[in-house]
Order: C-alpha cells, then sequence, then structure tokens
C-alpha cells in the first residue's frame, strides 16, 4: 500500500470546520486541484455594485483505499435537496492523535453538489495502489474565507 505524504497542502472536509470540535485526518480527503469563478457586476469606473454571483466549484480528489469510508457521503448529498457544507482547509497540522490541530488559512463553501465525475487508470493503480480520481461540482452559495484574524463571508445570488 502507498504511503501518504505527511505534506498536505490542501484537505477537505464534509462539514464546516469551525461548528466541529475535533476533525480526524481520516475524514478528510487530500485535494490535488479546485477552481472557481465567482463574478461581481461594475460600473463605467470600475466600481463594484450589487451582489456577487456564484459559480461553480469544481474540486479534483485523488481516492485511495483508507479514503472509501469517506466518499459515502458525497454520494448521499447529490440527492439532497439542500445546502450543506464543504471545507477547504490549507496547510493543515494534526496532532499525535490524527485530530486536526491548526492550520494556515481556508474556505467554507455552502453550496449544492451538482456532480461526480469518476477517472479510473488501471496502469496508475497497478503502480501506486487502488486510486480513483473524482471531480467533485458544487453550485456556491455562500464562501467564508477563514484565516488567523477574522473570517470574510460572501453571499451569492444565483
Amino acid at each position: 500500500m502507498r504511503n501518504y505524504s505527511n505534506n498536505i497542502k490542501v484537505a477537505l472536509f464534509a462539514d464546516n470546520v469551525l461548528e466541529q470540535l475535533a476533525l480526524r485526518r481520516t475524514e478528510s480527503i487530500v485535494v490535488q486541484h479546485y477552481g472557481y469563478a465567482l463574478e461581481r457586476p461594475r460600473n463605467a469606473h470600475g466600481i463594484a455594485y450589487g451582489t456577487s454571483s456564484g459559480g461553480i466549484l469544481t474540486i479534483d480528489v485523488r481516492i485511495g483505499s483508507r479514503d472509501k469510508n469517506n466518499i459515502k457521503s458525497y454520494y448521499e448529498r447529490l440527492s439532497q435537496n439542500y445546502s450543506t457544507a464543504f471545507s477547504l482547509v490549507f496547510n493543515a497540522t494534526y496532532d499525535e492523535f490524527g485530530i486536526l490541530e491548526n492550520y494556515d488559512g481556508g474556505m467554507i463553501v455552502e453550496g449544492y453538489l451538482i456532480g461526480i465525475g469518476e477517472n479510473f487508470d488501471r496502469d496508475k493503480a497497478e503502480e501506486q495502489g487502488e486510486q480513483m480520481k473524482l471531480r467533485f461540482k458544487v453550485l456556491v452559495t455562500k464562501m467564508t474565507c477563514i484565516g488567523l484574524s477574522h473570517n470574510i463571508t460572501h453571499h451569492f445570488s444565483n
């Protein structure tokens, strides 16, 4: 079985990290790539007005054998008709028991999971252990940027 890196840049949790007392490393998934586009109208002088419009957040993860139990909750969210929270945590550190201890910053995204794309590469699976690549697509309704000093929340109209 392949070793997982201790230098995780971005970890994905299926909850709001600010509302949970203890989050375990085993409850997270390592993010390979994420991207989103948000828009805000501006007048001729470049001054922003109105509300920002949310977009689609795409999150690419690679699933190994240890992550299989975490994936079930994401597939369950596809059938839900209400907004749920996802947390992207940057440079997370864990204590000796595997509980989230500290992080440099992150984003808490609330929205609707609208799609999961799957990709399985048999050649890489044989070389590196069983792995599958998933792409989550989330329709963003609210985003909170969390940091060391304060949090900034943006509400979006879709």
